[in-house]
């Protein structure tokens, strides 16, 4: 494959499924990429992602958990996102585990963040530390949603 110097933005979309390593590997393809939303990612992915796209500005990222299963907090993915993406200035989070230790990490590290999109992250718990963050810096636009599990 040769590298694809043209392509800014890929949008992978919730339904695309592969190897991680194999994606990791086709992302080294796309050095001039400012824009990605990928589904299943790890720490390893992010760190990849990171170093292979130096651009990235907007990166979104929904983890599709079996959520009845995951009940302890896990904050690799908001630490990877400190380390390697510092530069984001749009960020989409969707079912990850992180609590909000992992969430002021991130807000901290991407001083550039503007927009931030928070979806079905359940340890988030926004609590003081959380909100004073959230009003003292100046995004554009937040939201969060989380999905109400006691109507299924």
């Amino acid at each position: 494959m040769e590298t694809c110097f043209h392509l800014k933005v890929l949008n992978l979309g919730h339904r695309f499924s592969a190897d991680e390593r194999d994606f990791i590997e086709t992302c080294k393809y796309f050095p001039l990429l400012e824009v990605l939303d990928c589904v299943n990612t790890t720490e390893v992915g992010i760190e990849s992602i990171g170093r292979s796209c130096p651009n990235l500005k907007h990166f979104g990222f929904c983890n599709n958990l079996l959520i009845e299963s995951q009940y302890e907090f896990n904050n690799s993915l908001a630490l990877a996102l400190t380390k390697h993406m510092h530069g984001l200035h749009k960020l989409k989070i969707g079912e990850d585990m992180m609590d909000d230790d992992g969430f002021l990490a991130i807000l901290d590290a991407c001083s550039h963040l503007q927009l931030l999109i928070v979806r079905n992250c359940l340890h988030l718990k926004f609590g003081k530390n959380l909100e004073e963050k959230l009003i003292k810096i100046k995004l554009k636009y937040f939201n969060v949603l989380d999905y109400d599990f006691e109507s299924r």
